[in-house]
């Protein structure tokens, strides 16, 4: 999140209107305090003069993407998709494919697809991402795997969940991002 914020405060020193970058900040601080409704109302004011930088600039991204976090946690599914897939959609446009932030957006929305059994648009989403290929990084990657494995479970294809969860820890424990317990190791016998 602190490359987030300073992404923010970046945009905000160039355009010179900070106004949703007050109400953005206000809103961050009671959704980390888990203070979801009050946050949803200061994010959609935050939102409001986010619009008035342009309706597809990144700060309309960013409060999107927050302002959907705070309805999916307050049980609000649907509002929390529109949300995702908007900030989604100019993340595409903004950020190069590779970015971080655009892989985050992309989990965000697969969640929420998963959350409302949207299954079979999870599963596009997260395979149309994983086509961009040699953009990701490994780790990247075999988060979209990861994830994959988790539309596979949900559709009780426990076979293809136990591949796609295998690749993707393999490419976590060889990259160093995960360490494997005494206990996880395999035992040769």
């Amino acid at each position: 999140m602190n490359s987030v914020l300073s992404l923010i405060s970046l945009f905000a020193v160039s355009q010179g209107d900070d106004q949703w970058l007050t109400f953005f900040k206000e809103a961050h601080n009671l959704q980390v305090h888990e203070q979801y409704r009050e946050a949803v109302i200061v994010y959609s004011s935050a939102l409001e003069a986010a619009e008035m930088l342009g309706p597809d600039e990144l700060p309309v991204a960013i409060v999107a993407n927050n302002l959907g976090y705070s309805r999916e946690q307050l049980g609000d599914i649907r509002v929390a998709t529109r949300l995702y897939t908007k900030a989604l959609s100019i993340f595409e446009r903004k950020l190069p494919v590779g970015d971080p932030r655009l892989l985050e957006e992309v989990m965000n929305l697969s969640s929420a697809y998963l959350a409302s059994d949207e299954i079979s648009r999870a599963d596009a989403l997260l395979r149309r991402f994983l086509t961009i290929g040699d953009s990701l990084k490994a780790e990247q990657r075999a988060t979209l795997i990861e994830e994959l494995g988790t539309v596979a479970l949900r559709r009780g294809n426990f076979r293809e969940a136990k591949q796609m969860y295998e690749e993707s820890l393999a490419v976590f424990v060889m990259g160093g991002i995960y360490t494997l317990s005494e206990e996880e190791k395999p035992q040769r016998l």
